[in-house]
Formats: C-alpha cells, structure tokens, sequence
C-alpha cells in the first residue's frame, strides 16, 4: 500500500534513525516501559480516547447490521509515521456506524512526536467507529485492547475478525486488510516484530474466517499495493464471494473509507456494493476528492473479482498452457520479449520491479499475442481465456488516465488481473509456497519460457 511513503519516511527518520545505527526494534523494547497508555498524538494529527469497554454501547441483539465492515489497519511502519493510519479512521468517523452497517478497526500504529521523535502505541486497540466532527483526533468507542500487538501475524487477523463477528452479528461482512502490499511476496508489515503475512499466510486466515463464520466472506479487500494478482486471488477463492484489490501501487490516502460506508450503508448486494466501491475510488483519484486525493498522476487501479470463477479462469488458462508449449513453434513466438515486454507492467515506478515484484496485466498479454498466433486453435483458445476473465472473473474494474513507465496508459491497459511475469529469473522460494502453483501450470510456462531465453 502507498509505497510512494516509503521515500517520505526515510526522509523524515533519516538522521534520527539510519544515521544512529538505529534499532527499531530494540527501541521499542526500551520505550515500551515509559509510553503511556494512550495512543501517542501524531504531529497535527490524532488521538484516541481512553473510552474502554467490554462490550460497545450499541446493541445489535435483535436487530443485526446488513453490514460489518471489518478494517486490520498496521500502521506500524511508515504509514503510521505519515498519518495515514489514523487519517483513514478520522475519514470513516465522518460517516461513523449506522443501525445498517458497523464498520470495526483494529488499530497499532507508530507516530510522530512533536519533534519527530518515534512515538509507540501501548498495543493494539480493537475500534467501534462512531460519527463524530473532529477530523483531527480518533474518538471512536476503544471496545477492546488485545494482548497480541503483532500486526503482521495472520493469527492476529483471525482472531480480531472472529472476535468482532460475535459480537456484531451482521448478513454481510466485509474484511479489509490494510497496509504495504507486495503482491505475490507478501502483505501487512509489521516494522517492530518484523512480521508479516505470506500468500498462503493470508489464505489460511481467510479460510478461519470464512470456516468461523459458517459461509464465504462477503468481500474481502485488500487496501495494499499489487494485491490483485490471480495467485493471490487463488488462494482467496474459496474463502471468499468477491476480491477487491489494485494491480498497481495504492496511493497515500488509500481507500475513501467515508464513500465506503455510504456505499454499505445504500446497499444491500454484494456485488453491487464492490462494482459501486471501484467506481468510488475511481472517482476519488480521478476526480480529486478533498483530503489528500488530489493527486499529480492517475496510476490508479481498483478491480472486482467474483470468486467463485477463479478456478474457471484457471480451468482454462491450464488448458492455453498446454497447448502453447505442446507447439514449439508457436511457444518461441509467445515468449519473444517483443510479446512479453510490451504487456502493461505495474510496480516499475516505485523502483520494485527487479526485486521480484515484476507482475503484468495478464489480459494484456493475451492481446498482444493477437498479431503473432497463427494455429487457429490456439487463437481461439487465447480469445476464451480474455473473454473469460473480461465476462465472467471480473465484475468491475477501472483504471485511470496516467501513463506507466513503458508509456501506456492504464485506462486503456490494466483489465483487472495481473499475474507474475519475470524478466529474468524464476523466484520458486517465495513461489512454490502458494496454491496457485500446485492448482494452475503457470509456473512451468514461466521455467519453460526463461530456460528456451537461456536464463
């Protein structure tokens, strides 16, 4: 998520932490003691009441929500340090819970004192989020303080949406996860235990909820960059209705929570209320909405998966696979560079690409193969596999008017589901582990591809 902050931390720690040597970690366990027991107050910025209770103020017993918007928000790394952490909970205190939908946040965040200096949070604070006018301090109902602070532990996120579905019985759920996202290595970074959430970490606790609740998550969404790759929404498909993510980076502001709400408040279709959301964003950094999404470029992407044709989607795509590489031939012509490098890339201008986040616009791909396959059977197989994910894998999906670092613009581009696409060398450590390689053959068309490349 927002990794354009990333730079902006390391501005502002820069003397005060990597010019010291300075350990994080060992920080923490120095300051723990003296923290009080009050979430620190940010630099013009938020605090939150020490309102604490065992069980919220409102009563759901017999009247349930129609929604229950669940929000894991790590702030603990930079993102706390920028505000933005406590930034999106003041947003969703504009529009607060409604007899209709509760919306919940589990919160930890780092901040900044008044003179930069690294302010820690006593632990984690479990959130009921009530309207409120002040947009400068979080005052939202503390309804709970876990003992496990770790933000970056699947286990954390199992057990903070488990505890809040008991106790606000809702028709739907929605679960959101959020902070960095670096696609198919990983999500939620916690910088004090250094953990964080694998795929098939993310996968497990998607699967607990889903098993807890009886029935599929309503939507999950991932408010992190790079999250909306098939090998990610793979490992999500049986836990869950619909995928909500961005195949590209997730500017600063990520999410307009206070657009969300209204959007679950008007709703009662879960379908309807994810197409409406990739609208909402769309429009937000589109369309410049007030509070810091006005942006300079329009490098945003926001699509809905329906999950339930994930192994469709891979049904077929298993079948492409084969009978491209049964022709040699035709396989040569594919794998060109002038084929693989003209698909749209994401994550090139964060700098991340060579780190092993290289994913492309599998559509895109497709398309560009239009001009080169000649076997009219693998024509045909191409054009099922992009009819497939544009009709029937993806309900909505948009993108903005911004051009990447290859010149091409998103709009016209980015088609809602990206997949893994090395340039030169095949990362199975961190790959292997997901399901997605033991479900799908995409993995032996990208060693077959680098090795006929001689990589």
């Amino acid at each position: 998520m927002k990794k354009v902050c990333l730079t902006l931390s390391l501005v502002l720690m820069g003397q005060s932490l990597f010019a010291q040597d300075f350990d994080l970690s060992q920080a923490f366990k120095s300051a723990s003691s003296s923290v009080s027991s009050s979430i620190p107050v940010p630099v013009s910025a938020q605090s939150v009441t020490s309102n604490v209770s065992s069980q919220p103020s409102v009563s759901n017993s017999t009247a349930p929500y129609k929604w229950l918007l669940l929000v894991f928000i790590n702030g603990v790394n930079d993102l706390g340090l920028l505000g933005l952490a406590a930034g999106d909970v003041n947003e969703m205190e504009t529009v607060g819970s409604t007899s209709k939908a509760a919306a919940v946040v589990e919160f930890n965040s780092m901040t900044s004192g008044p003179i930069g200096e690294i302010q820690f949070q006593s632990g984690t604070k479990t959130l009921f989020i009530r309207k409120d006018n002040d947009i400068s301090n979080i005052n939202s109902q503390i309804v709970e303080s876990p003992r496990i602070n770790d933000m970056g532990s699947y286990r954390h996120l199992i057990n903070f949406a488990r505890r809040n579905i008991a106790r606000y019985p809702a028709e739907k759920v929605m679960l959101v996860v959020w902070n960095h996202g670096n696609g198919r290595l990983g999500v939620a970074f916690d910088d004090v235990s250094r953990n964080h959430m694998d795929i098939w970490q993310l996968g497990q606790a998607a699967a607990a909820i889903s098993s807890y609740m009886g029935r599929k998550i309503d939507i999950f969404a991932t408010d992190a960059c790079l999250m909306q790759m098939a090998e990610v929404v793979y490992e999500l498909r049986n836990s869950a209705d619909i995928i909500l993510g961005s195949e590209e980076i997730i500017p600063g502001p990520g999410y307009p929570y206070d657009l969300l709400l209204n959007i679950l408040n008007s709703s009662n279709d879960s379908a309807s209320a994810a197409s409406s959301f990739v609208e909402a964003y769309y429009s937000a950094y589109q369309n410049n909405k007030p509070g810091g999404y006005a942006i300079g470029n329009k490098s945003h992407t926001m699509s809905a998966i329906k999950a339930d044709k994930v192994d469709g989607f891979v049904s077929l795509l298993n079948d492409w696979v084969d009978s491209v590489m049964a022709d040699s031939a035709e396989f040569s012509k594919i794998i060109d560079k002038t084929y693989t490098e003209s698909a749209f890339y994401y994550g090139e201008a964060g700098g991340i690409a060579e780190a092993g986040l290289r994913s492309a616009d599998f559509y895109d791909y497709l398309a560009s193969l239009d001009s080169v396959l000649t076997k009219e059977e693998l024509k045909n197989k191409t054009n099922n596999l992009k009819n497939y994910i544009k009709n029937s894998l993806i309900i909505r999906n948009r993108a903005g008017n911004g051009q990447n670092i290859q010149g091409l613009f998103y709009n016209a581009h980015s088609n809602g589901l990206a997949i893994y696409m090395p340039l030169l060398r095949y990362e199975a450590g961190n790959y292997e582990r997901m399901s997605f390689v033991s479900g799908s053959k995409w993995d032996e068309f990208l060693k077959a591809m680098l090795a006929k490349r001689g990589n």
